[in-house]
């Protein structure tokens, strides 16, 4: 799993993407939002535990299935 915190303002202001592969040459993209949920297609969770004023806790499962190896990374974009 993967997990990070994420601060409320965060929500509106930022683009949130998980980027997950089996190379680091060769990612695969899931943008995170303000709920948690499950991407049909991949099988990937993503859980959103909202924390009042003080920062969610994101947590995201990936499904390992048969590969050999599993990397996974955030990528953070201030919205224009």
């Amino acid at each position: 799993s993967f997990a990070f915190r994420r601060n409320d303002t965060s929500e509106t202001d930022t683009t949130l993407t998980f980027q997950y592969g089996e190379t680091l040459g060769n990612w695969s993209n899931l943008t995170i939002g303000a709920a948690g949920g499950t991407d049909a297609a991949s099988g990937v969770i993503v859980e959103v535990s909202e924390n009042g004023t003080a920062p969610d806790d994101i947590t995201i499962r990936v499904p390992r299935n048969s590969r050999p190896a599993l990397f996974g990374r955030l990528r953070a974009a201030e919205k224009p």
